[in-house]
């Protein structure tokens, strides 16, 4: 009885520890299809969509990243005309 005691008691603390991790993480706020565009649109303005095998996947610096998460923002606020052009 003992052991199923102990086995029971160690499900339920895997269980909470688990809901525990599972919370800890705020998910991400989805995106808009025009923010993302924006967002595509800039990081291509910036030369950072280059698809060649020799420079892919280029990094953005912490500038370039923010303004691309900036042209994504002003998106969502009606502020830009997006083209695909």
């Amino acid at each position: 009885m003992k052991i199923a005691a102990r086995a029971f008691a160690s499900l339920v603390l895997v269980g909470m520890a688990g809901a525990a991790m599972a919370q800890s993480a705020p998910a991400p706020e989805p995106k808009t299809r025009a923010q993302v565009t924006a967002e595509m649109l800039e990081a291509r303005r910036l030369g950072l969509m280059d698809t060649q095998v020799e420079n892919y996947p280029r990094q953005a610096t912490a500038a370039q990243a923010e303004q691309i998460r900036q042209a994504g923002l002003k998106a969502v606020k009606g502020q830009t005309q997006l083209s695909l052009r």
